[in-house]
């Protein structure tokens, strides 16, 4: 999709950027979720880790949802911004 329209393309950056950075905090949360869960495991019920488990459902649950809402827009066909004159600035 780069080569056929670069500045099209590069339109959407920050929006992925945003995305990117969602689902890599999401990806971190979860995987501390799930040494949290193997740990209540094998020692018993914790505060703290039922703690992890409950921050990466929240996020996942909150932040999530918006993420895809935002990676939605990056798909649609809008030249907005890449047409706009320069006097428009």
């Amino acid at each position: 999709r780069s080569d056929a329209d670069p500045p099209q393309w590069a339109s959407y950056t920050y929006p992925v950027l945003l995305c990117f950075g969602d689902v890599t905090v999401a990806w971190r949360l979860l995987d501390m979720a799930v040494i949290a869960g193997r740990i209540m495991a094998e020692k018993g019920e914790s505060d703290y880790y039922r703690g992890k488990i409950m921050q990466a459902t929240y996020f996942a649950g909150v932040t999530l949802p918006v993420t895809l809402g935002r990676l939605e827009t990056c798909l649609r066909k809008g030249r907005e911004i890449v047409e706009m004159p320069e006097g428009a600035f």
